[in-house]
């Protein structure tokens, strides 16, 4: 291993000036249409919303299963 610090590498300085910053900027424009999408996927009317159910979606959905030829 090298003596120098990663900051003061050429890769060091590459990663620090351009690579972490356009990561910021990428995230927050994944951020951004996520956002977006969930606004145009929401209903205009609160009212109009299905009821949601609580707990975790796999233990439901290993509730509902279809009974394989064993069980049916």
């Amino acid at each position: 291993m090298s003596d120098t610090p990663f900051h003061a590498t050429v890769m060091g300085r590459r990663f620090i000036e351009y690579t972490a910053p356009e990561l910021v900027r990428q995230l927050t424009r994944v951020a951004d249409a996520l956002e977006r999408l969930i606004e145009t996927q929401r209903p205009e009317d609160p009212a109009a919303e299905p009821a949601t159910t609580q707990g975790d979606p796999d233990d439901q959905d290993r509730h509902h299963e279809d009974p394989g030829p064993d069980e049916a």
